[in-house]
Parts: structure tokens; C-alpha cells; sequence
């Protein structure tokens, strides 16, 4: 018996190895699949991340590409449209009578004609040009409340066209001076042939007066100035007549009257607009046709109120006076 119970502790003792030595063995075989897992898992995200990785730089450097495609069409563009304007503005000019290669005029000839207009730098120096019989002797003297029989008045009408500049002192406004400038709208001089001849460079500031529509004197000679960034305003003149016109042609009231003579003004202007070349030549040709009357322009000037009658009334003569510095 005891030979059997020690050859069974033994089997058992011989078990109990074994099975420890198996779960060793089954432990370290987990710890080395839990390891392989470790690393393939690590190896696949790596990979997973690199993969990434290159997919973000392709797709960054396709951005860059589209974008340097883009930058480049836009360049093109660009200068394309550069192109364009600059071989407008050049025809434009030569429509004008100007020289593409000598779009300015020199800083001594400006100094020049001063001298010779007597041009005063402590004031500003005002001159008002447009067509023949645009009101701009009549513009003047109601600046400036002068009438027929003083010694400084301009001579107006048909018979009193003016031939030559005149200088104007203003004994009301002592800030500005004002110059009395021969008719536009001759068919052989180029806008810019006027504009020069006229010496409107050496001036601070045009005023542009015409009384009807828009000619197209009228027009390139606003083109001139843009193209030149001379101040220019510019002034529909004999509004009270325009619409005591429309009234005894038409039958209609004063108020009619004024509200159609106005709207046919605004659409004149957005006529020119729209036409206009300076745009393809890069310059804007927005501009505000202020619709006045020397009758109006005197009233202010001497304080008195606006008349009630629509005919008579105001209607952009402060603002025409404001853009005057007045």
C-alpha cells in the first residue's frame, strides 16, 4: 500500500508539474500573440498614418496646383484686362486729340499760363466753359449779383457771345476768382484741342454749363477732365426756362412740368453713363448733372428764399453752390 500511495503521489505531484509547466507555456505563448498584435496593430496604424499622410500631401498638393492655376488665370486675366483698358484709354485719347505718349501737361506750362491769366494761388481759381450760349455770362454775374450797368458785369446774350477769357474778382466770395471762357463745340477742334487752347489746366476747378442735353462737345470735354482728374462740376443752366417751355408747349401744370423736365435731366445723365467709353478705359464716368438757374444761384447768393411756384423753385442750386466751395 504504501508503495501504491507514493507511486500515485508521485503520478500526481507529476500532474501538477506538468500542468504548470503547460500554463507557462500556454501564458507565454498569449503574452507572444498579444506582442505580434502589439506590433502588427502598430505596424498597420504606421501604415495607416503614412498612408494618410501622403493622401493629405496629394490632396495639398493638388490644392497648390489649383490654386497656382487659378493664381496664374487670374494674372492672365489681368493683364488681359490691363491690356484692353490701356489700348482704350490710348484710342480714347487720340479721339480726344490727346498724345498717348504725352498725356500731361508739363508743370511749367501750367505755371506759364498762370502768369499770364494772373492766376491768384491764395484763391481759387473758378473758370466756366461749355457750348455757345450755355448761360455761363449769366452764371456769372448771379455768383457774383452783378447786373447790367456795374462796371464788372459780363455781357449776355445772343449778341454778347463771349470771344475771349475774362477775369471776374468775386467782391462777394473774396476766396474765389472767376473766368469767363470763349464757347465750346467747334466741329474742327478735338476736346482736348479746347481744353488746351483754353488753358483749362491751369485752373483749380471747371464748371461745366449747358442748357440743354448733353452734346458730345460736352461729353468728351467731361472725358478730358476725368482723364486729366481736373475738378469739373458740371451745371444744367435755365431750368425755369426748360420748364416754363414744357408748360406753355404742353398745357401742363408747373409741377408736371418740373417733375418731367427732371426726370428727362437724370435720364440724360444715365445715358452718358451707360455709353460712356471711359469705362473700358478704366476710368468712371459716374458723374452729377446739377440742374440750376442764374436766377436761383443770384437768389441764394444774396439770401433771399426759394419761390413757391415749381417753376421758379430751387432745385440743386445750394448743392451747386457747395460744390463751388461757397
Amino acid at each position: 500500500m504504501a508503495a501504491l500511495f507514493a507511486v500515485a503521489a508521485v503520478k500526481v505531484a507529476g500532474d501538477i508539474f506538468a500542468n504548470h509547466r503547460h500554463r507557462r507555456e500556454t501564458r507565454a505563448q498569449l503574452e507572444m500573440a498579444r506582442e505580434r498584435l502589439r506590433v502588427e496593430t502598430e505596424a498597420r496604424e504606421w501604415a495607416e498614418k503614412r498612408k494618410q499622410e501622403a493622401e493629405e500631401a496629394k490632396e495639398r498638393a493638388e490644392r497648390e496646383r489649383q490654386e497656382a492655376e487659378r493664381a496664374r488665370e487670374e494674372a492672365e486675366e489681368r493683364a488681359e484686362k490691363e491690356r484692353g483698358q490701356r489700348e482704350a484709354l490710348e484710342q480714347l485719347m487720340r479721339d480726344l486729340g490727346m498724345d498717348p505718349s504725352v498725356p500731361e501737361v508739363s508743370d511749367e506750362e501750367v505755371a506759364a499760363v498762370r502768369r499770364a491769366i494772373n492766376y491768384d494761388p491764395e484763391k481759387k481759381n473758378i473758370a466756366i466753359t461749355g457750348n455757345l450760349n450755355a448761360g455761363k455770362s449769366a452764371l456769372i454775374n448771379a455768383l457774383r449779383d452783378s447786373v447790367f450797368g456795374d462796371g464788372d458785369y459780363a455781357p449776355t446774350g445772343a449778341a454778347e457771345t463771349t470771344m475771349e477769357r475774362h477775369r471776374y474778382p468775386d467782391p462777394i466770395h473774396e476766396g474765389h476768382i472767376w473766368y469767363d471762357t470763349p464757347g465750346a463745340g467747334t466741329p474742327n477742334v478735338t476736346a482736348f484741342g479746347y481744353y488746351y487752347m483754353q488753358k483749362l489746366f491751369a485752373y483749380d476747378m471747371i464748371v461745366l454749363a449747358h442748357e440743354s442735353s448733353l452734346t458730345e462737345s460736352d461729353v468728351r470735354l467731361l472725358q478730358v477732365c476725368r482723364l486729366l482728374e481736373q475738378p469739373v462740376v458740371v451745371a444744367r443752366t435755365k431750368c425755369d426756362m426748360h420748364i416754363r417751355n414744357y408748360m406753355n408747349e404742353r398745357g401742363w401744370t408747373s409741377d408736371r412740368s418740373r417733375i418731367a423736365f427732371l426726370n428727362e435731366t437724370r435720364q440724360d445723365v444715365r445715358k452718358f453713363v451707360s455709353e460712356s467709353t471711359l469705362t473700358g478705359a478704366g476710368v468712371d464716368p459716374r458723374f452729377e448733372d446739377l440742374v440750376i438757374s442764374a436766377s436761383n444761384v443770384r437768389r441764394l447768393v444774396k439770401g433771399e428764399r426759394s419761390p413757391v411756384d415749381a417753376a421758379e423753385a430751387l432745385v440743386d442750386e445750394s448743392k451747386f453752390l457747395c460744390a463751388l466751395g461757397i
